[in-house]
């Protein structure tokens, strides 16, 4: 948790890319960065991982997705268990 007590939220238009409209989760899933998408979901608990924006989504569509259409298998592990939708 960073300092002052509030935890992170990495979802949102104010943290997407600007040319794929992804989230930090997003990009970390697609490029199988199984670390990166461990520490996200450790320390910024309350970010939505399934968080596409609302006019048209990312490049990439939700984290799970993005981590299954380039089979990451071990962060397919990690998302359900944060409450990514699996359907």
């Amino acid at each position: 948790m960073p300092a002052g007590g509030t935890q992170l939220n990495l979802s949102g238009p104010r943290f997407q890319s600007p040319t794929t409209k992804s989230t930090p989760l997003t990009v970390a899933a697609f490029k199988g960065h199984t670390e990166i998408v461990r520490m996200i979901l450790e320390r910024a608990p309350n970010t939505t991982v399934d968080y596409v924006e609302a006019n048209g989504g990312s490049a990439q569509g939700p984290a799970l997705l993005a981590a299954a259409q380039y089979h990451h298998a071990d962060i397919l592990w990690l998302l359900p268990d944060r409450g990514a939708d699996v359907n």
